[in-house]
């Protein structure tokens, strides 16, 4: 246990000298709605009328640096309807990006996930 410590440690020393001249950012939002849907399931006859709440919370990390960049981006979004079952939703996204500047060229990963919860 305490070599994992000082590997832990030493990895927070050196990722400390490495980031020290970069750019950091947060960015919280919230974005938070009300909406009305005269016809919710989109039917000819048997309309059903409601109306929801969104609220969408996201948070963004990033760092940058001439050589390098990291970008992480978290969303959640929740829709609860009134007065309907069965039609509220929660989608989750992340994306996370990473790549480096070269001289003549930028090399760079993206990886996105969603999750949708219907």
């Amino acid at each position: 246990m305490p070599n994992l410590r000082i590997h832990f440690v030493f990895f927070l020393f050196l990722y400390s000298a490495m980031s020290s001249a970069a750019e950091w950012l947060i960015e919280p939002a919230l974005g938070v709605k009300t909406q009305y849907d005269d016809n919710i399931y989109l039917r000819a006859t048997n309309e059903v009328d409601a109306s929801a709440v969104t609220v969408d919370p996201s948070i963004t990390f990033e760092g940058k640096e001439e050589v390098w960049r990291l970008r992480l981006d978290s969303r959640l979004r929740s829709v609860k309807y009134s007065g309907v079952d069965d039609a509220d939703s929660n989608n989750l996204f992340l994306i996370f990006s990473a790549g480096s500047n070269m001289e003549r060229s930028q090399l760079g990963i993206s990886m996105n996930f969603d999750k949708n919860t219907t």
